[in-house]
């Protein structure tokens, strides 16, 4: 589809820079798929909800040390 729009440089280039893509169409493109998947990931962590973690600094030192004994055997 063909859409005449005026699109701010500086932006443009930044965004090119961080997608690393060459293009405008590319660009665009991938900043639509690149804010379609967040709002998709974001769907997704709410529909997870929260976890519950009890964790002490113990605790997570216990598990630190367990895990240590696990990858030295």
């Amino acid at each position: 589809m063909k859409t005449k729009v005026e699109i701010d440089r500086a932006l443009l280039k930044q965004a090119r820079k961080a997608l690393k893509t060459v293009t405008i169409q590319e660009t665009i493109n991938a900043s639509l798929r690149s804010v379609v998947r967040k709002g998709q990931l974001r769907v997704f962590a709410d529909a997870l909800g929260k976890i519950p973690l009890d964790l002490t600094v113990g605790r997570v030192r216990h598990q630190r040390a367990k895990r240590m004994v696990d990858v030295r055997h």
